[in-house]
C-alpha cells in the first residue's frame, strides 16, 4: 500500500508541470456552491511511531459520511468559506505479535474549511483544506492473558488538505470527487496517542445546486408542454376548418340540385350562411390562438434576451474590473509619462498631473469616491472626495497645507470608489468588498521653486547620509545609484542657469529642542554634510568659486517637535541658486 501511495503521488507531481501552461488560479470558470452538500468517503491510514500507538497497530481502513455548508460570503479571488460535520467508522489492523487483538473506531468531528478554485489542464479543480475537532469512540480488545476489552472516548484532531475534481459533463456540476491526504491525532492515556496519516477518497453531492437544476428542468418541461398544447390546438382548429369547408361544399351542391324549389333553396342558403359564419368563427379562433402563441413566444424571447443582456453586462463589468485592478494607471486615468519626472515649478513642463478616473466597470453612479496623495512616509498630503462619478482632477503638486512636494521623492496617488448596491450585486461583491481601490507611485524630478527675482530653491529629503557622518558607505547599490543620478540632474539643472551662484544648506532635526544640541552637534554635522555635497557638485562641473556650503542645524524646521511623524522633513539638503 505504501508503494501505491508513492506511485499516485509521483503521477500527480509529474502531471502538474505538463499542465502548468494551462494553470489558472482563482478562476471564475470553476462552479461556486452555496448552502448544503453531502458526501461519502473511504479512507486508509497508517499508524505513525509516535506516542506509542505505532507499537500496536499497522493501519486502519473504513469509510464515512459528511455534511458541508458553504457560508454566503464573497472573498477576493472566488475563495469560499464553510463548515463541515463528519462521521466515520474504521477498523484497525493490529501488528503481528502485539497485545492488541482488535480496535474499532467511531469518529465524529466538526470542521472549518476554505475553498480555492483553479483550472488545470482545462479541467475544474478546487483546493479545500479542512481542520476538524471532535470525539473518537474506541472499542478495543487485547489478548494479554486477561483478554481485556473496553470502550473509550478521546479527543480527535483532523487535517484534510482536500483536492476536489468537478466534471464538466455534470449538469451544473452538482457532483465532485475528492482525493486528499488525511491526518488524525487522538491522545490516549499512558502516552499511547493515536497518530495516523493516510488518504481519503470520496464523492460529494451539492444539494442546493441539484435543486436549482431540477427547478430549471421543470421550467423547461412546462414550456415544452405549453408549446405542444398550442400546436395541438392549432391542428384541431385546422381540422375543424377543413370540416366546415367540406360542409359548405356539400350544401352548395344540394342548393344547386334543389334550385327549382325556392323554399328549399332559401333553407339551404340559410344553412349555408350559418355554416359560413361558423367557418369564419373557427378561422377567427384559429387566428386568435396563433396570435396568443406568438405573444407567448415573444414574451419568452424578450425574457431570454433580458437574461442574456444581464449576464453579458455582469461579465463585461467583471472583465472591466479585472482590467482596472491589474492596471491602476488605467483606473486613475493616467498616462505612463505622468508618473515620472513630475516637476511642478511653473516652467511649463510637467507642472501638473491630470487624473481622469475611469468608471467603465460601473453601471450606476458610485456611492462615494476619494482621491488621496500620500507623502514618501505614507502621511496624508492632499485629498479630494465626493459622491457620484469622480470628475477630472488637476493636481499642481501642492498639499492641503499649500506645501510643495520635495525633489527626487516618490509620492503615491490612491483612488477609492465605493460601489452602489446594484453594482455590488452584479459584480458579486459583499458589503465588506464594497470598495475598489488602485494606487500608483509618482516620481518627482528636480523642482526649481522660484523664491524671488533671479533666485530659486531646490529642497531634497532623499539624500541619506551614514549616521552622524557625511559619508554614504551604508547605502545599498540601488540607493547609491539613485543618489548619484540625483546629483547628475542637480548639476545639469544648475549649469543650465548661466552665471548662477549656488549655496548648499544642510539641515538636521533638533530632537531635544535645545540650543546646546544645535550648536554642539547639529550645525557642525550639517556643515560637513553640506560641504560633502558641494564637493560632489564641483566634481560634476560646478565651478568651485560659484558654490558654497553652510550648516543650518535645526533652523527653519518643516515639522514641529510635537509632529514626530514628519521629522523626516527637517533632515534635508536645500540648494539656493542666485543669478
Amino acid at each position: 500500500m505504501k508503494k501505491t501511495y508513492a506511485v499516485l503521488l509521483g503521477a500527480l507531481f509529474s502531471f502538474i508541470p505538463l499542465s502548468a501552461q494551462s494553470f489558472e488560479l482563482f478562476s471564475d470558470d470553476v462552479p461556486r456552491y452555496e448552502g448544503f452538500a453531502a458526501g461519502i468517503f473511504g479512507l486508509n491510514q497508517y499508524a505513525l511511531p509516535m506516542g506509542g500507538w505505532g507499537d500496536y497497530a499497522v493501519a486502519n481502513a473504513g469509510g464515512g459520511f459528511g455534511l458541508e455548508y458553504t457560508l454566503p460570503a464573497f472573498l477576493p479571488g472566488n475563495i469560499d468559506l464553510g463548515l463541515s460535520l463528519n462521521a466515520q467508522v474504521s477498523y484497525t489492523f493490529p501488528k503481528k505479535d502485539s497485545t492488541l487483538k482488535s480496535h474499532n473506531d467511531l469518529r465524529t468531528y466538526a470542521g472549518f474549511f476554505f475553498r480555492v478554485p483553479f483550472v488545470l489542464g482545462g479541467q475544474y479543480f478546487a483546493f479545500q483544506p479542512e481542520i476538524g475537532y471532535g470525539a473518537d469512540l474506541n472499542y478495543i480488545t487485547a489478548h494479554n492473558g486477561s483478554n481485556a476489552k473496553g470502550l473509550y472516548i478521546d479527543h480527535l484532531i483532523t487535517f484534510t488538505p482536500s483536492l476536489r475534481f468537478i466534471p464538466k459533463a455534470q449538469a451544473l456540476s452538482t457532483l465532485e470527487f475528492e482525493l486528499s491526504p488525511y491526518w488524525s491525532y487522538s491522545p490516549e492515556a499512558d502516552n499511547n496517542a493515536v497518530n495516523n496519516v493516510g488518504a481519503r477518497i470520496g464523492i460529494i453531492w451539492h444539494i442546493q445546486s441539484y435543486l436549482k437544476t431540477r427547478k430549471l428542468r421543470a421550467e423547461e418541461k412546462r414550456l415544452t408542454a405549453l408549446r405542444a398544447q398550442q400546436e395541438a390546438e392549432a391542428r384541431r382548429l385546422e381540422e375543424e376548418k377543413a370540416l366546415h369547408e367540406a360542409e359548405i361544399e356539400r350544401l352548395r351542391r344540394e342548393a344547386e340540385a334543389a334550385a327549382a324549389d325556392e323554399a328549399e333553396k332559401a333553407r339551404l342558403e340559410e344553412e349555408l350562411r350559418k355554416a359560413q359564419e361558423a367557418a369564419r368563427a373557427a378561422e377567427e379562433a384559429r387566428l386568435a390562438a396563433e396570435e396568443e402563441a406568438r405573444r407567448l413566444e415573444e414574451e419568452a424571447r424578450k425574457a431570454e434576451e433580458a437574461r442574456i443582456a444581464e449576464e453579458n453586462l455582469r461579465a463585461q463589468m467583471r472583465e472591466e474590473l479585472k482590467l482596472v485592478l491589474k492596471n491602476p494607471e488605467y483606473f486613475l486615468g493616467l498616462e505612463s509619462e505622468n508618473l515620472n519626472d513630475f516637476t511642478p515649478d511653473g516652467d511649463g513642463v510637467n507642472d501638473t498631473i491630470t487624473f481622469r478616473p475611469t468608471t467603465k466597470f460601473l453601471s450606476n453612479p458610485p456611492a462615494s469616491w476619494s482621491l488621496v496623495i500620500t507623502d514618501p512616509k505614507g502621511g496624508l498630503f492632499k485629498s479630494w472626495s465626493g459622491e457620484g462619478y469622480p470628475p477630472e482632477i488637476i493636481w499642481d503638486g501642492r498639499g492641503n497645507d499649500d506645501s510643495v512636494v520635495f525633489s527626487r521623492e516618490t509620492y503615491m496617488a490612491k483612488l477609492n470608489v465605493t460601489l452602489s448596491e446594484i453594482d455590488r450585486e452584479r459584480l458579486g461583491r459583499s458589503t465588506l468588498q464594497a470598495s475598489v481601490e488602485g494606487s500608483v507611485n509618482i516620481k518627482n524630478g528636480i523642482i526649481l521653486n522660484s523664491t524671488g527675482e533671479n533666485e530659486w530653491r531646490i529642497e531634497m529629503t532623499s539624500i541619506t547620509f551614514d549616521s552622524n557622518a557625511a559619508t554614504f558607505k551604508k547605502l545599498s547599490k540601488a540607493q547609491l545609484e539613485e543618489f548619484l543620478r540625483s546629483l547628475d540632474e542637480l548639476a545639469e539643472k544648475m549649469l543650465s542657469i548661466k552665471g548662477a551662484k549656488v549655496t548648499v544648506e544642510g539641515y538636521a532635526n533638533n530632537v531635544s529642542g535645545t540650543e546646546k544640541e544645535d550648536k554642539e552637534e547639529l550645525i557642525p554635522l550639517s556643515q560637513i554634510r553640506a560641504e560633502a555635497i558641494a564637493k560632489m557638485l564641483v566634481e560634476r562641473g560646478i565651478a568651485e568659486d560659484d558654490i558654497s556650503a553652510v550648516g543650518m542645524g535645526g533652523a527653519n524646521p518643516k515639522a514641529s517637535r510635537e509632529d514626530k511623524a514628519n521629522w523626516w522633513k527637517n533632515r534635508r539638503i536645500e540648494f539656493v541658486i542666485r543669478k
